[in-house]
């Protein structure tokens, strides 16, 4: 059951198209800061990094939606490891 699952999954998500032309224009603003803070391995590839974002001058990503709303995303400290476990 679970493998028909995620059958179905692989196969609808194919069928999804992103017009990337279409999309708003989006901005960054503020400071990306990371840094490296140890050694690579199997999972860590070329090493561990950690995003730290400035208080002063958060990393920033605007955009407005067709819908006129406007959509702001400003990440919290991300580590490599969350990225790999994703």
């Amino acid at each position: 059951m679970r493998g028909l699952a995620l059958l179905c999954c692989a196969v609808l998500s194919a069928c999804g198209v992103v017009d990337y032309d279409r999309l708003p224009v989006g901005r960054f603003d503020g400071t990306l800061f990371v840094m490296w803070v140890g050694e690579g391995s199997d999972l860590a590839g070329d090493g561990r990094f950690v995003y730290v974002p400035l208080p002063a001058d958060p990393l920033t990503f605007t955009r407005g939606r067709s819908d006129g709303t406007v959509q702001v995303v400003r990440p919290q400290i991300v580590t490599r490891e969350e990225w790999a476990s994703d």
